[in-house]
């Protein structure tokens, strides 16, 4: 996820809503269908969008959809694929050239979320016939094990939809659900919101039946800015679904962790 200072932020709204394809919400939709041609999940960011409107909220709700949803791709940014396409727009206007580039050195845009480090010298035997397999940077190998225990875990793992926003969070006690902060900042917007248990597709790509609940409305809720992290009681919860077994265990520095959630509001 991209966040943009509030000068660059308020910049990008200018050139976005005063650039000739963002006039009406019809150009507006097809400026769309270039950014996002041949785009992963070009359906579900569909979805998140909503350009109706006059061009400047336009704008602001485009770019902080793009900017929340993330990488398309392995270092390829959402929001940096509408930055190079208004590029195209301004290539003659060198103040929007400049300040789009610049987007690129301040951000990572177009740059992995993990990079790899370089691989290492090659040490082992020089002649082809001795040379079986070699792993090549970080060893990834993980048991098979550890797909089983994410498929146990993935049940308690949830869509919360509040208002035009969209998180994730996880069953981690009897009939809570524990997120961020600034998913659910305090206890009406928590009683206003939505929690979809198995949003995901199946092995056949299909979508699961969906189960929605709501929150308890005079239950438990608790939010905490500084640690960004908040609980709600639900109002029930689906058969068979188990919560999350929290362990006192720290992370440490260049560990690697596994994360089931739904990026973007979009299929677990």
């Amino acid at each position: 996820m991209i966040n943009l200072s509030k000068d660059d932020f308020n910049q990008f709204v200018n050139l976005l809503s005063g650039h000739s394809e963002f006039r009406t919400e019809t150009l507006r939709w097809r400026l769309i269908d270039d950014v996002l041609t041949s785009a992963p999940r070009e359906d579900n960011i569909r979805g998140l969008l909503d350009l109706s409107g006059s061009p400047r909220p336009a704008a602001v709700s485009l770019i902080n959809s793009f900017q929340k949803f993330g990488q398309v791709a392995a270092g390829q940014e959402l929001l940096g694929i509408l930055a190079n396409k208004l590029l195209d727009g301004y290539v003659f206007d060198p103040e929007p050239v400049a300040f789009l580039r610049g987007l690129f050195s301040r951000y990572p845009l177009d740059k992995a979320v993990a990079p790899q480090p370089p691989v290492a010298d090659w040490r082992g035997p020089d002649r082809p016939e001795e040379v079986f397999e070699k792993i090549i940077g970080e060893n990834t190998l993980r048991d098979v094990r550890l797909l089983e225990l994410a498929l146990e875990a993935a049940p308690a793992v949830v869509r919360i939809r509040t208002g035009n926003s969209l998180g994730s969070g996880f069953l981690c006690g009897d009939q809570i659900i524990m997120t961020n902060h600034h998913v659910l900042a305090d206890a009406e917007a928590a009683r206003n919101s939505q929690f979809a248990f198995f949003y995901e597709l199946d092995r056949s790509s299909k979508e699961k039946p969906t189960q929605v609940v709501t929150a308890e409305p005079d239950g438990l809720f608790f939010s905490d800015e500084t640690l960004d992290v908040a609980l709600v009681q639900l109002q029930t919860v689906p058969e068979g679904v188990a919560p999350l077994a929290l362990k006192r265990q720290r992370s440490q520095a260049d560990d690697r962790v596994s994360i089931i959630q739904h990026p973007g509001g979009h299929y677990k």
